[in-house]
């Protein structure tokens, strides 16, 4: 998730940041009162903090439960990583599992924003060449790893990698969507999906340096050729 919201939240309006939340469309607002309140504490008082406004404008970022993506998926291993010639062992580790979730990012921009939603979203649209983007995702920081994954194993194996994120529908206008006493509050919803992979803990593998193998004739049984190699299993 770190990837998307870094990525949507170098929008900017009057020289600033957009602030960005993770949640869905129903809790968008509670989300951004509680951060917003949580960052006012101690400067204002309860009943100021209270009658603050929610910021304008401010997007929620929602993405769907991960599922696997086998149009992606590959048997391939990645060997030879830290070999050990002396106890003859090498680290080796399956393809990375491919993943894919549908995201869905909220730009709120108020009663009659709608200059505000159209420069915010203006400036995502042009970042998006060909209708999608790779994000950085750096499998070295601890952040990402819990016990038993050790983190010095994936960042030799997978180290800095990429997540691909995909426009299908770009903006569209929800504002219809908004009840309230006054004013529709103006909010333009973003579709996109996520493609990325999962990296799998690396494992010991045993090296073979000589490897001797027949190759033999498929119909007649005789016997070809006889080869020498060496090779990592």
């Amino acid at each position: 998730m770190s990837p998307l919201r870094d990525f949507f939240s170098t929008a900017q309006w009057n020289g600033q940041a957009v602030p960005t939340v993770f949640g869905e469309p129903d809790r968008a607002h509670t989300e951004i009162a509680r951060i917003t309140k949580s960052r006012m504490q101690g400067k204002l008082t309860r009943q100021q903090v209270e009658d603050s406004p929610t910021p304008v404008p401010f997007m929620s970022i929602w993405r769907a439960f991960p599922t696997y993506d086998p149009a992606r998926s590959s048997r391939a291993v990645i060997r030879g990583i830290s070999v050990n010639r002396r106890s003859g062992t090498a680290l080796k580790m399956r393809f990375p599992r491919p993943m894919q979730a549908e995201v869905q990012v909220d730009l709120w921009c108020g009663v009659g924003g709608g200059k505000i939603a159209e420069v915010v979203s203006t400036q995502i649209e042009m970042m998006f060449p060909n209708e999608s983007i790779y994000l950085p995702i750096d499998w070295t920081l601890s952040k990402w790893y819990k016990p038993p994954f050790d983190v010095f194993e994936h960042a030799k194996v997978y180290g800095q990698t990429r997540g691909h994120l995909v426009q299908t529908s770009g903006w569209s206008d929800n504002t219809n969507l908004e009840f309230a006493e006054g004013g529709k509050e103006v909010r333009l919803t973003w579709s996109g999906r996520y493609d990325f992979y999962i990296p799998y803990r690396a494992e010991e593998g045993r090296i073979v340096r000589d490897l001797t193998f027949d190759i033999f004739d498929e119909l007649t049984g005789d016997l070809l050729e006889t080869l020498n190699t060496g090779l990592e299993d």
